[in-house]
């Protein structure tokens, strides 16, 4: 009887604390963690959006990072990789062709990007050419606009644009250094303007 009644004063005793708001409870610091590291990413793709102007007008910022499908593209060497080859770097990924007049246009801006960004440790241009056939078509169109910065990446299989949701070209992909979609662009833009390098760089420095 007596175990009984001590059973039920602490009970009484752990209600009471609670109705007085006197227990705390130590939260899990991965938890804190991860709802930090949410915030700051909110914080920098809020950032990015409004640094969407001028060229980047037509530049979608997800409200948060959308993760990507397991793709994969023939690396300048010819060798088949996926996205995770470029894990842990932000990634500006261009989808372009030789056939696609806006792409022509656009092509020298990137590579001029990649020469402004070259100092930005963590940051990579990814040109993927969606031409047919081997290497020589693409590769002779960046011999001719002289993108000396650029490496050529292709899928001639088509299959990249199909897993990405690509409706037509050029279409330009920001990916954060997790390896997730950050924005992206339908259509051609300057990518070598102030506004959009202030915008990658916000992306790189957080």
């Amino acid at each position: 009887m007596r175990n009984i009644l001590f059973a039920a004063a602490a009970v009484a005793a752990v209600l009471g604390g609670l109705y007085a708001g006197q227990l705390t409870f130590a939260s899990d610091p991965a938890d804190e963690g991860s709802a930090a590291g949410g915030a700051a990413r909110a914080e920098t793709l809020a950032a990015m959006q409004a640094q969407a102007v001028g060229q980047m007008a037509g530049l979608t910022v997800h409200d948060a990072p959308e993760a990507l499908p397991a793709v994969t593209l023939l690396d300048p060497d010819g060798a088949e990789i996926d996205l995770s080859a470029f894990q842990g770097e932000v990634v500006l990924m261009n989808f372009w062709a030789t056939w696609c007049a806006p792409c022509r246009r656009e092509m020298p801006s990137i590579d001029r990007l990649a020469g402004a960004l070259s100092d930005q440790e963590g940051f990579r241009v990814v040109a993927v050419s969606l031409d047919r056939g081997g290497p020589e078509k693409p590769a002779a169109f960046l011999e001719e606009i002289a993108a000396s910065r650029l490496a050529l990446y292709r899928d001639p299989s088509f299959k990249i644009a199909r897993d990405l949701g690509l409706l037509g070209l050029p279409v330009t992909l920001v990916i954060d250094a997790s390896g997730q979609e950050a924005a992206r662009l339908v259509g051609h833009a300057e990518w070598d303007a102030p506004e959009a390098q202030a915008l990658l760089r916000t992306l790189i420095a957080n």
